[in-house]
């Protein structure tokens, strides 16, 4: 089985570096939480602790490892991000019977400080949709108009939307992964996030005139890309908002 799914034997002699390449392999979790974890192991702790066996690998080097990272001026929240996925894979380890005890114990991790919510006044969605481009006001009103996810918004197909009741249901979102073109999927952020909106009359409004006006891209997409096809979050970001 180990060689039929590309594992190797491992021990306590196991490097970090290559216990998380098997580790990888075995997670259950969406493509972009897997391009997340692979950027953090690759860019952060590999480098740090990495070339490490596992046995041999003690609660000080975590703690020097999460110093370093507060010292080259990191988000707190990358921090705290790159801390958790040494923990998991030192928890694994554990499962495995390679370590005896996890050394991510009492590891001191940079506050995050709580963010406040901007919420835009009136005047201020007035003022957006009025100096955004004619092609874009609808995809600001209705995220304006209804607070959904990003990718909940650009993945919108006509489908799924009811302008004569007033309404669109959230049943696919837009994903990116880096490396990967991007894509429309069913699978959600959390169960909560299947459901069905009502929306605001200015927001019926622009959607309408936006139909009428520029149509609707691959595969009924309510708001592609300037070539019809999937918007990238980043290039959106740039592009639009």
């Amino acid at each position: 089985i180990a060689r039929g799914l590309g594992l190797l034997p491992v021990d306590a002699k196991t490097t970090v570096a290559q216990y998380a390449e098997q580790w990888m392999a075995t997670l259950q979790v969406r493509p972009s939480t897997r391009a997340n974890y692979s950027a953090y192991l690759r860019n952060h702790v590999q480098p740090a602790l990495g070339r490490y066996p596992l046995s041999v690998l003690r609660r000080s080097h975590v703690a020097t490892f999460v110093a370093q990272l507060v010292d080259k001026g990191l988000a707190p929240s990358t921090v705290r991000h790159c801390y958790q996925i040494v923990a998991m894979l030192m928890r694994s380890a554990c499962y495995d019977g390679l370590l005896a005890a996890s050394p991510c114990y009492k590891i001191k991790l940079p506050s995050v400080a709580g963010r406040t919510l901007p919420v835009l006044t009136p005047a201020q969605v007035h003022a957006l949709l009025a100096a955004a481009p004619d092609c874009d006001r609808a995809v600001l009103a209705t995220a304006v108009g209804t607070g959904m996810r990003q990718g909940e918004v650009l993945g919108l197909r006509l489908p799924h939307l009811n302008l004569l009741r007033r309404e669109l249901a959230v049943e696919e979102q837009a994903m990116t992964v880096h490396g990967q073109p991007p894509y429309i999927t069913s699978d959600l952020k959390t169960p909560a996030s299947r459901r069905v909106l009502p929306l605001p009359e200015f927001v019926v409004l622009e959607l309408a005139r936006h139909l009428q006006s520029y149509g609707a891209g691959e595969n009924g997409l309510v708001f592609p890309n300037r070539r019809g096809g999937i918007w990238r979050r980043g290039s959106f970001g740039e592009s639009v908002w």
